[in-house]
């Protein structure tokens, strides 16, 4: 056989840009890319588990996912081993984790392993409090439940490390309502500019949030489940309507919309900015702060 023929056509540089770029848009293929030479395994392995969505058990979301984000879900194969995967896969290339249901020993050996997270969506369903395993991650995006995170009966740390380099924050504490402790401890984050909640109690807090928390831009109250039921009183909407950072939002393919902002950066945060952006143009009603999920996926 000819060995020319078994030579790189392209220069290897280019060749890797675009094993690279396949592997970034179709992370599906990447067991097969790993397959074409040593050289392009080792250019696209990291792509592999850039992003760690873990649903257990698989649902429908994870179908719908599967169908049309093409990313690997859980019970793919050779997804579904985790655990015999190295530590240092993870360290080095996992930047986006969702944790949703699953197991205390995966949810501690990802949190251990993936050093270099900048993005996490846990679920509150670990045994015990999150805060100190969580204690070396310098996360930029969280979403979690706080009181969980440090147990029911302790305190919430607003000087964790956790929250040191936090631009984004979703936090699920349902029915505990806002104490001006914790309102004051938001305020003092010194890099959080994009808050959300998604408990109805939350919203009579809002106006303190907004007052209290100076270098927020983003203030979304999230509806991820249909209701017909109002979500705020006439009279509170009117006050909230005067600060153009308050939007209620939308968003029933939760899981999904959280995937492709990891993917792409079109996310339910990346909508809220653009409707805020229009309102201030004048090219939205200026007392208007609802999007429905029609009409939020259209601003993208």
């Amino acid at each position: 056989m000819d060995t020319k023929l078994l030579s790189p056509a392209l220069p290897q540089e280019l060749e890797r840009e675009i094993f690279e770029l396949a592997a970034y848009c179709r992370p599906l293929c990447v067991p097969s890319l790993m397959r074409v030479a040593w050289r392009v395994n080792r250019w696209v392995k990291p792509y592999l588990f850039r992003i760690v969505l873990l649903l257990e058990p698989p649902s429908v979301e994870t179908r719908a996912l599967k169908g049309t984000a093409s990313y690997p879900c859980p019970d793919d194969e050779p997804f579904a081993r985790y655990l015999s995967t190295p530590a240092s896969t993870f360290r080095d290339s996992t930047r986006d984790l969702c944790l949703r249901h699953v197991s205390d020993e995966i949810t501690e050996y990802l949190l251990s392993s993936a050093l270099n997270l900048e993005n996490l969506w846990i679920s509150p369903h670990f045994s015990g409090p999150l805060a100190e395993m969580m204690r070396s991650l310098r996360l930029r995006r969280l979403a979690c439940d706080l009181r969980h995170m440090f147990g029911p009966k302790t305190p919430i740390d607003f000087t964790h490390p956790i929250f040191s380099r936090l631009t984004h924050l979703e936090f699920f504490d349902y029915g505990a309502g806002l104490k001006s402790e914790f309102v004051s401890g938001l305020a003092s984050l010194p890099h959080l500019t994009h808050l959300a909640f998604n408990d109805r109690t939350f919203v009579a807090s809002a106006l303190a949030v907004l007052e209290t928390c100076a270098s927020l831009r983003v203030l979304i109250f999230l509806t991820v489940y249909r209701t017909r039921e109002s979500v705020v009183d006439v009279a509170t909407a009117q006050q909230l309507g005067r600060d153009g950072r308050f939007v209620h939002m939308c968003c029933f393919r939760y899981i999904k919309d959280w995937h492709m902002g990891a993917l792409t950066g079109n996310d339910y945060w990346a909508r809220a900015e653009i409707f805020i952006a229009k309102r201030k143009a004048g090219e939205v009603n200026a007392l208007e702060y609802r999007i429905e999920e029609d009409e939020s996926e259209k601003l993208l």
